[in-house]
């Protein structure tokens, strides 16, 4: 089957890889680009692989804590890390949300055994303040 023009459609092809971008067209793309390459970042948590050697076990050792973990389990660490436990070692991401859009009025504190941050007014910190947003988990 023919493309419509009657061409064998290759020309289409051929005249697309010739064609020469402008200098405003390549920055246009470049913009798109650097703009989109921020977004995974932001929207995912931080996390770490932490590699250990077996010896025959069927364990994982939190370094941190100093607790043991059979592969598979999931545990929460004490420093707010919620980890598994795979063949190999153990893999551990932040399980809390960071805020952001924090206005200039309120102070930002985090709860090390809720694994939270609160916002609240920096002259009444029995209120709380609105924010933009929070990203992590």
């Amino acid at each position: 089957m023919k493309p419509p023009g009657g061409g064998s459609g290759t020309e289409a092809v051929r005249s697309f890889t010739r064609a020469k971008w402008s200098g405003s067209e390549i920055m246009k793309l470049l913009l798109c680009i650097a703009l989109l390459l921020p977004g995974p970042q932001l929207s995912e948590s931080a996390c770490f692989f932490q590699p250990q050697a077996t010896d025959g076990r069927d364990t994982c050792f939190d370094l941190n804590d100093g607790t043991y973990h059979q592969y598979g389990e999931g545990w929460f660490s004490s420093n707010c890390w919620e980890c598994v436990c795979a063949r190999g070692g153990y893999k551990c991401c932040e399980r809390y949300f960071m805020p952001f859009g924090v206005p200039e009025e309120c102070v930002i504190t985090f709860d090390i055994h809720t694994c939270s941050f609160h916002v609240k007014m920096k002259n009444d910190r029995s209120v709380d303040c609105d924010i933009g947003g929070a990203i992590g988990k």
